[in-house]
């Protein structure tokens, strides 16, 4: 009876073990949804836009602007979020127009599972695409980590400085903390720990913001702040060393603002205001709202196409970029662009991953 008992104990923990085992009926199962989710996010909110399997057609059928795959390693499962489950990550390719076009690009989905195999969340590891600087490998996953491999891709220096003769590569390390996946490389920045928000938290408007990570794999946080008129400004900041700032808000099309400088400045002289106001960079918007009063029309330069841009140096490194344009179709957009950066002249885009991974 003892021995009887004993098996019966060995045989309900091996049928344990074995249904928290994640095998590659698993993998298909989870990678289906992951395309959906994909195509539904990314297509199917156009109208004109039809499925077909894992494919996108335009609404006569007559050829497939893109098809979404996924691929997967039996070893690419590991317990990412520390709560004792098995997760996996799963690659997902966006093939573009003709497959490998220049839409092309994928991503790594980041999975993490409830005890019945379920998705409990998803995070986004940007992979890379056809005319990216570089593309992004997995070499293994251990212990919660992603080691990886990212290489120049000569495509996105137009097989001119970088070959495949000559390409660079970097290690790197990624894993999930809270809601974020994080590379090792970066906690090592002076903005990791910056606070991020960028428009202010007592404003009695409703501020949406999402953090993910950009193809430097620095944490990129965009917020969209609502106005009552039901349009909304949108902000991103990221960096390392650099402070990189963006701001665009986009109004019904005005022909005045394709050439006529003074109301160009107007327009610039409005939306600083109301940035200087409802940021938390009060400081630095003030001064920039000076300096285009001091600016004259006559110094404001009209686009070969319409529209303008102008830049401005500002105090404690800062630099500004404004820039105005549009048309009928997509309305008139005021662009704002704010640097500051730590090194003299802007680093290339593998100079900085290089600078980072030596801090």
């Amino acid at each position: 009876m003892k021995h009887y008992c004993t098996f019966i104990i060995l045989y309900f923990i091996s049928q344990a073990i074995s249904s928290q085992e994640i095998n590659t009926a698993d993998f298909t199962r989870i990678s289906e949804q992951l395309v959906q989710q994909y195509l539904e996010t990314n297509y199917l909110d156009d109208e004109s836009l039809v499925q077909k399997d894992s494919c996108i057609y335009d609404n006569t059928n007559s050829f497939a602007l893109s098809c979404i795959s996924s691929s997967w390693d039996l070893e690419w499962i590991s317990d990412f979020n520390g709560d004792g489950i098995n997760d996996l990550i799963i690659q997902i390719t966006d093939e573009g127009l003709g497959g490998g076009g220049n839409a092309f690009g994928y991503s790594f989905e980041i999975v993490t599972l409830d005890k019945e195999k379920n998705i409990k969340e998803s995070y986004s590891l940007f992979g890379g695409g056809k005319m990216s600087y570089a593309l992004l490998s997995i070499d293994r996953v251990s212990n919660g980590r992603i080691y990886a491999t990212y290489e120049q891709n000569p495509h996105g220096y137009g097989f001119q400085e970088v070959t495949y003769d000559n390409q660079k590569q970097l290690p790197l390390e990624f894993y999930l903390e809270g809601q974020n996946i994080l590379e090792k490389n970066y906690t090592k920045c002076p903005i990791a720990e910056m606070n991020k928000d960028v428009f202010k938290n007592d404003l009695d408007l409703e501020v949406k913001r999402r953090c993910f990570m950009d193809d430097s794999f620095n944490i990129e946080q965009t917020e969209q702040l609502y106005l009552k008129d039901n349009t909304h400004y949108y902000a991103s900041i990221t960096g390392c060393e650099d402070i990189n700032l963006y701001f665009s808000y986009t109004i019904p099309f005005q022909s005045a603002l394709e050439s006529n400088t003074s109301a160009i400045k107007n327009e610039w002289l409005k939306h600083i205001r109301f940035l200087k106001e409802h940021t938390r960079y009060k400081s630095v918007f003030t001064e920039l709202l000076t300096e285009i009063m001091l600016l004259t029309p006559e110094n404001i330069i009209i686009g070969e196409y319409g529209g303008a841009d102008h830049p401005f140096e500002l105090s404690n490194d800062w630099k500004c970029f404004l820039f105005v344009s549009g048309n009928d179709e997509q309305g008139s957009f005021i662009t704002v662009r704010l640097v500051k950066s730590a090194n003299p002249e802007p680093l290339e885009f593998w100079e900085a991953l290089e600078k980072k991974s030596a801090l």
